[in-house]
């Protein structure tokens, strides 16, 4: 239809305007202001808001990082009250294409520590190729999913149930995605946080499985999509591994008081594990099939990845050295620095230079076992000894690739039972039996073991 100069102005006075049809107008949020002249709050304080009546036969691309929402005022946010976000109109796109800035929605606390609210939208939606779809709390989409994207890259789908964050996403409709990527974030590992009830086409689409630590990867079957009618894949599918490593973790005991909390993820090397996707025969249930490699157990192996893992947190660290203006923070930026590079010092000279060389689990702990106390050490030193070449291949990987928590916990289980010979004894039967290793290592690391 043709519009009136007046009906014209009116329009470009409320928004921009891509185009107009017997539809309805698309309008673009291109930033936080915007979002107040679409959206309002159903009442005062109640945290509730829903796109205004006059737009809901229009299509909305939102093209913006919703952060900017709840962030306070005083760091460029808009403060607002933001729990949950109900879209009634026509169509919802996020992102437009255009590749300059990505656009995200429903990310509303980017530690995950507050303000994570959730949303309906109630219409078709489309990511394109710089959009992201993000679910912290439960959400709801009541329409179709199509993600875009080519070889150069695409929109995502990113779930998370960790940090605090309680996400989970249901489609009640079609899910496609060409070139598109997932995140799901799961501390839980569980799975069954996104859920489809129509068709799904997954079709050169990347997966990341992203856990609090390395040895949470140690699972064989992680549930990541869900269908009612049926998943078909095509092209090239992957999945990638992840896990979050904080500096906190790193420095153990060598705590520094004040310091910021500073975080990278690594991606884990195929050396360690290998992931593939697999569809059930009924064609409902995509997962990941996830095993440990010998490297996995193998101490040298292991100590060359802890090497790398140091690498990649100095280069954090000075990274924020060099964007803060802080004084007293950058002293402990240094502080952090000397404490990682002796680190990694330690590590790489504990490193056999004969390939046959062998490791003591004593020298191991020495090295890595940065949040075990002195007085465990030896201990620790004993059980990641037992450990060569026990039954239970999967647990004794998870043992050693996160020896602060689970080879420490186990220590500490096994002085507080009360018993420490029938404590070790139990110990020496689980890690040779067939038992699933994750129920393993929670019978280990348990207090009342």
């Amino acid at each position: 239809m043709k519009l009136s100069l007046i009906a014209s102005r009116a329009i470009f006075g409320l928004g921009v305007l891509g185009s107009v049809s017997a539809f309805g107008a698309d309008y673009t949020l291109n930033n936080a202001n915007d979002f107040q002249t679409y959206f309002e709050e159903s009442s005062e304080g109640s945290g509730k808001w829903v796109l205004k009546e006059q737009y809901k036969n229009d299509n909305l691309t939102f093209n913006f990082d919703s952060l900017s929402l709840t962030d306070p005022q005083d760091q460029g946010g808009l403060g607002l009250n933001i729990k949950d976000i109900t879209y009634n109109g026509t169509k919802f796109i996020i992102g437009d294409g255009m590749g300059e800035d990505d656009s995200y929605f429903g990310e509303s606390d980017v530690e995950f520590q507050s303000g994570n609210h959730s949303y309906t939208i109630n219409a078709d939606v489309e990511i394109k190729t710089d959009g992201n779809l993000l679910a912290q709390s439960p959400s709801y989409i009541n329409g179709n999913v199509t993600i875009n994207g080519s070889e150069q890259g695409g929109g995502s789908l990113e779930v998370f149930k960790i940090w605090g964050a309680n996400g989970s996403l249901s489609i009640d409709g079609t899910l496609n995605s060409n070139y598109g990527y997932f995140t799901i974030a799961d501390s839980n590992r569980k799975g069954g946080l996104l859920h489809v009830s129509g068709d799904v086409s997954l079709i050169n689409s990347t997966f990341r499985v992203i856990t609090q630590s390395l040895s949470s990867l140690a699972f064989s079957d992680y549930e990541l999509i869900r269908s009612d009618s049926k998943i078909t894949l095509g092209g090239n599918n992957k999945v990638n591994l992840q896990y979050l490593v904080t500096l906190k973790d790193l420095l153990g005991t060598q705590n520094i008081d004040g310091i910021a909390d500073y975080e990278i993820d690594r991606e884990v090397s195929e050396n360690l594990y290998k992931a593939s996707l697999d569809l059930s025969k009924d064609e409902k249930r995509l997962s990941t099939d996830i095993t440990t490699t010998e490297d996995a157990r193998n101490l040298a192996k292991i100590l060359a990845e802890e090497v790398k893992t140091r690498d990649d947190m100095l280069i954090e660290l000075n990274n924020q050295k060099a964007n803060t203006i802080d004084e007293a923070e950058k002293a402990r930026i240094d502080e952090a620095i000397t404490l990682i590079t002796a680190q990694k010092t330690a590590i790489e000279s504990a490193i056999p230079t004969d390939q046959n060389g062998q490791i003591s689990g004593k020298d191991f702990i020495n090295v890595v076992g940065t949040s075990i106390a002195q007085s465990d050490k030896a201990l620790a030193g004993e059980l990641v000894d037992k450990l060569n070449g026990v039954k239970n291949t999967e647990m004794h990987a998870a043992l050693l690739l996160d020896v602060n928590k689970n080879i420490g916990d186990a220590v500490t289980s096994l002085k507080s039972s009360g018993n420490l010979n029938e404590a070790q004894g139990i110990f020496d039967s689980l890690i040779n039996s067939n038992i699933n290793a994750s129920v393993g290592i929670g019978a280990i690391t348990n207090k009342d073991f």
